[in-house]
């Protein structure tokens, strides 16, 4: 690596402090905006994004979060269907990264958001258990250990990693878009 690439790294990081230094003072708890909430999670762990992205999501769907003990996803909708969500963030391998796939639960849809600091660069995917099964047949693997290791435990998690632009990204793009989802988080 160059020290010219590490200022260049540099030099975006500062851009971004900058903005979170314009913020006005409040709760992120509280933030509506996604792509406020990109760059102040900018510096945070994988875990409290992870947290905060819920928070935000179920603000904007009005969805009721339930308790891991139900085994049936992270959310349910006024008409008691039952909601996963997976949050993968802009990456340097520019893929879609979705990690603990657990198809045993008891949900109807899986929603998918790859977030980058703008609405055309993101996307948001809505799949029904069906679909979301059928494509960890076509483009999964196991999430934790070896197949051989896991092979006969009841309760196996995936994993699927969706490179942007690539054809089966295509056909996501073409079957699962959800236009309403997107627009509601981005507005």
């Amino acid at each position: 690596m160059r020290i010219k690439d590490i200022q260049n790294e540099v030099k975006s990081k500062i851009i971004i402090l900058n903005k979170i230094l314009e913020f006005e003072d409040g709760n992120i708890d509280e933030v509506k905006d996604l792509n406020k909430l990109l760059i102040l999670t900018s510096f945070m762990s994988s875990q409290k994004k992870a947290s905060l992205f819920e928070k935000f999501f179920r603000s904007k769907t009005n969805f009721i979060k339930i308790s891991q003990k139900e085994n049936k996803g992270d959310f349910k909708d006024n008409d008691n269907n039952f909601y996963e969500l997976k949050v993968s963030l802009k990456n340097e391998a520019l893929s879609i990264n979705m990690r603990q796939i657990r198809l045993y639960q008891d949900i109807e849809y899986y929603i998918i958001l790859y977030l980058d600091n703008c609405k055309e660069n993101s996307f948001s995917f809505k799949l029904t258990k069906e679909q979301m099964t059928e494509e960890v047949k076509l483009l999964g693997g196991i999430c934790h250990g070896c197949k051989k290791a896991v092979e006969n435990n009841e309760v196996k998690e995936f994993s699927i990693s969706l490179k942007l632009n690539s054809k089966n990204f295509k056909r996501w793009e073409d079957n699962y878009f959800d236009t309403n989802l997107h627009n509601l988080l981005w507005n």
